[in-house]
């Protein structure tokens, strides 16, 4: 689990290093850094809501595991 977590990390520092790299702006940064931190809250947002409106007794690994939960269904 860690190694995928830190694989994540990785590509995504290495992508925003390649963006930064070819365009050397302040407006670059500050795009990468809304990009990294919203999609972090978007990603958290939908675990709150798979966790609080869906089904609180079920345990979801991730977006497909929930998708398949709710076509079963």
């Amino acid at each position: 689990m860690y190694v995928k977590a830190i694989g994540f990390v990785l590509i995504a520092s290495l992508c925003a290093a390649a963006l930064i790299a070819r365009s050397v702006r302040i407006e670059t940064l500050v795009l990468i850094l809304l990009l990294i931190w919203s999609s972090a809250r978007a990603y958290y947002f939908c675990f709150y809501v798979i966790q609080q409106y869906i089904d609180p007794s079920f345990k979801y690994s991730g977006v497909g595991s929930m998708l398949r939960y709710l076509i079963r269904r």
